[in-house]
């Protein structure tokens, strides 16, 4: 199958524009893989979003239980607001979660790069986050793309990477490298290659944390 071109960037100011190459390697459609018993936690429960979500429940059930003084209906209302909106966290990582579950089971190979990469104006945990467009051929000869949030220094202009795509609709797809256990698919190779070791534990902390404090707080709250 000829492949489309993948593409090499550079940079333009705050913008990175793209020429084209000859394409690295083909597509590869992987049979369903098996994966390790630690990944599931840490894309259901772990993430930004899942530990922020845990993190809001957490802190609300706390203050609830030192605020000893703070008349009922108030303590209630933090208890009641600060679940609800952790829970909006925790419910969109666990959609996320599933799908890049999906994904790394399911997903088919393609050998991707860095289309345009755009910074974003406001500070980041290690300096101004950008957009990031991976382009990537996708069977039949056509290309895709994806968007992800990234920061500086994550991929270098022109760098190239696994993407894992839905072939029944190309625009779901994620970045190989960027799951958890950082995997990767070495060329020749079928399967994927978790470079990490995942331990279920270090994420399941928080949410048995969150249980714990609920049960201290019925008697005293509700």
């Amino acid at each position: 199958m000829k492949l489309p071109l993948a593409r090499v960037v550079r940079d333009v100011g705050d913008r990175v524009e793209a020429s084209d190459v000859a394409a690295p390697t083909n597509v590869r459609r992987l049979a369903a893989r098996r994966l390790p018993r630690g990944i599931a936690p840490h894309l259901l429960f772990g993430g930004e979003l899942g530990s922020a979500g845990w993190g809001f429940i957490l802190t609300g059930h706390a203050l609830a239980l030192l605020c000893s003084d703070t008349p009922m209906p108030e303590r209630r209302f933090l208890v009641a607001g600060m679940s609800a909106w952790g829970l909006v966290h925790i419910l969109w990582q666990l959609r996320i979660g599933r799908r890049t579950l999906w994904l790394l089971r399911h997903g088919v190979a393609s050998w991707g790069s860095v289309d345009v990469q755009t910074k974003v104006r406001y500070p980041a945990r290690s300096g101004p986050p950008i957009v990031t467009w991976f382009g990537f051929p996708i069977e039949g000869g056509a290309a895709g793309s994806i968007r992800i949030r990234t920061y500086r220094g994550e991929f270098a202009n022109g760098e190239h990477s696994w993407i894992l795509y839905d072939a029944a609709n190309p625009g779901r797809a994620m970045v190989l490298r960027r799951a958890p256990g950082a995997p990767d698919l070495p060329r020749g190779e079928g399967e994927l290659v978790f470079q990490r070791r995942l331990r279920a534990w270090t994420v399941v902390i928080l949410p048995l944390a969150g249980v714990v404090l609920a049960v201290a707080l019925i008697p005293r709250v509700w």
